[in-house]
């Protein structure tokens, strides 16, 4: 029993916990951005950092990076990242993953307008009819119930907004997963808010939680989430993580509130929306403290108007996201161009070497044979040369330069040298002679250098 129990207690040692550090992402576009990068995306006015924690703050917000923890908070809002954060321990340099800082960037930067565009959005109560959802443990309270009221009065306040909305249901029926995206997409929403209620084995559990999808090829917040593929939903990343940032912060505010963070997962509604989408886990069933509130006419009141403000907030930022986003596909588009002509170039001399290089085997003996006769006429030059300056006092630079220059004109450069080997060293008769003729051999090996004689 003792072993047992031991063996137990190792595996739990080994299990992952939620926020704990993700490796890198094998992903063939992942990449790092310094801290100094970080902080000049997120207009930081202000850096600390610690090797616990990374902090960059101006004058709208404030951002809490934690080393080897994908858990940041934004001005103290929970939000769950795609990658963990590191902290070089060979020059302290924190690094933030590249679509982290992209997503939280832009939604920061993202500049509100007074009015909200009018969009139209649908509102998914989720579950109904047959499917349940969660149930309290007195089975009197069921999840379909009460994401219906909420998604109703949400309706009622985005209305008076002027905002159009659309539900995938009304009343206490089934609909398919398929059927609710089917609707957002038949009616060509610009928003899908699909509203849910949790349930946990742990009763103490409890808290708000805001779903967005994971963008392709990372792991989602959950403890064993597969990466996936690219998904209809990822083509709005930005927009989602706006828009579920915006409802997020707004559901921390109500009354003895846990916030569990905004989340990234695959969820079936996320991911197989064609327009931004999020996922709303309003409350714990589980929890009987919980449960109560939510049972109440005013936590419902108080919950459906904080979900319509995050969505009003969004309708009034969306046109300064889009604009950006616009800006940064362009600039990557460009930059991604530029990339691929500095590869094609490098290919392409790459094989103009590899083809000067190469010298078909059957021309060799030709080549070899046009050689010989080229440098003929450069051989018998330099006999000449030979004979004249023997009777050249060498020493004398201008008898030198009289006799040697012109016949030299015709010499070319890779044959000088041996030239002057042959007339000085190989010719000399005497030690005297190769000492006398050192200032010869100086004066051409000028020539050699710079083409002329001193």
């Amino acid at each position: 029993m003792h072993k047992f129990i031991f063996t137990f207690l190792i595996i739990l040692t080994l299990l992952p916990f939620p926020g704990a550090a993700t490796p890198a992402p094998a992903n063939p576009y992942f990449s790092w951005k310094t801290q100094n990068q970080a902080q000049k995306a997120f207009a930081a006015s202000n850096t600390v950092i610690t090797t616990e924690n990374c902090v960059f703050s101006n004058n709208n917000s404030t951002l809490r990076f934690y080393n080897g923890r994908r858990k940041a908070e934004i001005d103290d809002v929970t939000v769950w990242l795609n990658v963990a954060p590191e902290l070089n321990k060979s020059n302290h340099q924190w690094h933030i993953a590249t679509i982290d800082m992209d997503l939280l960037s832009l939604s920061l930067q993202s500049q509100a307008e007074k009015e909200p565009a009018p969009l139209k959005i649908v509102i998914d109560p989720g579950h109904g009819g047959s499917d349940s959802g969660a149930i309290t443990a007195f089975k009197d309270f069921y999840e379909k119930e009460i994401n219906l009221i909420l998604a109703k009065q949400v309706g009622k306040i985005l209305k008076r907004c002027g905002l159009t909305v659309i539900y995938t249901r009304k009343k206490d029926t089934t609909l398919s997963l398929a059927e609710r995206s089917a609707i957002a997409r038949r009616k060509k929403a610009d928003l899908f808010v699909s509203i849910h209620a949790n349930k946990a084995a742990n009763t103490n559990a409890c808290g708000m939680e805001t779903f967005v999808l994971t963008p392709s090829g990372y792991h989602g917040t959950s403890s064993g989430s597969p990466p996936r593929g690219w998904q209809i939903g990822n083509k709005n990343d930005y927009n989602n993580n706006l828009l579920g940032y915006s409802i997020h912060k707004e559901l921390i505010k109500l009354e003895n509130t846990m916030d569990r963070g905004l989340k990234r997962q695959s969820f079936f509604v996320l991911r197989e929306t064609h327009c931004p989408a999020v996922l709303i886990e309003a409350g714990f069933l589980s929890n009987k403290e919980e449960v109560a509130r939510m049972k109440t006419s005013k936590w419902q009141a108080e919950c459906s108007h904080k979900i319509a403000d995050g969505i009003i907030e969004y309708c009034r930022k969306v046109n300064s996201l889009n604009k950006a986003v616009a800006a940064k596909r362009k600039s990557d588009t460009e930059a991604n161009e530029q990339w691929q002509n500095y590869l094609a170039q490098k290919r392409d001399k790459r094989i103009k070497t590899a083809k000067v290089k190469q010298v078909d085997k059957e021309e060799i003996p030709q080549l070899a044979a046009v050689s010989e006769k080229a440098i003929q006429p450069e051989m018998a030059t330099a006999q000449t040369q030979k004979t004249k300056y023997a009777k050249v006092n060498i020493t004398d630079s201008k008898q030198l330069k009289e006799a040697a220059s012109p016949d030299l004109q015709y010499i070319s450069s890779s044959s000088i040298q041996s030239v002057a080997t042959n007339i000085y060293l190989k010719n000399a008769e005497s030690a005297t002679e190769k000492k006398t003729d050192n200032a010869g051999l100086q004066t051409l090996a000028d020539f050699y250098e710079t083409g002329k004689v001193k």
